[in-house]
């Protein structure tokens, strides 16, 4: 599980499998800082989480988030990752012809 929630605090863990880095974010302490009422508690918390922190997430088939350290690693690999899902795609489009 990439993040939880309980009433109090939405806690972040990276997907990477090496690390085990977590962010706890107070859900009441984050409204303060970025009140917009009309998102939920996740949003708001991720927000904080991506401009203060420095986490971020990628697609794949679901959303992994990773910690700073993490990060530049993971970006790599969702590149590669985004790369053979075209390449898969364009020999569909070829072999469909």
């Amino acid at each position: 599980m990439s993040w939880e929630k309980t009433d109090a605090n939405v806690t972040f863990y990276c997907d990477s499998p090496e690390c085990d880095a977590t962010q706890i974010l107070n859900i009441a302490a984050t409204r303060e800082e970025y009140p917009n009422d009309a998102l939920p508690d996740f949003v708001v918390c991720w927000r904080r989480a991506q401009l203060t922190f420095g986490w971020r997430a990628f697609k794949y088939r679901n959303w992994e988030y990773f910690c700073p350290k993490c990060e530049a690693a993971a970006e790599v690999a969702h590149q590669e990752h985004q790369r053979q899902e075209e390449e898969r795609e364009r020999i569909k489009a070829y072999n469909a012809r």
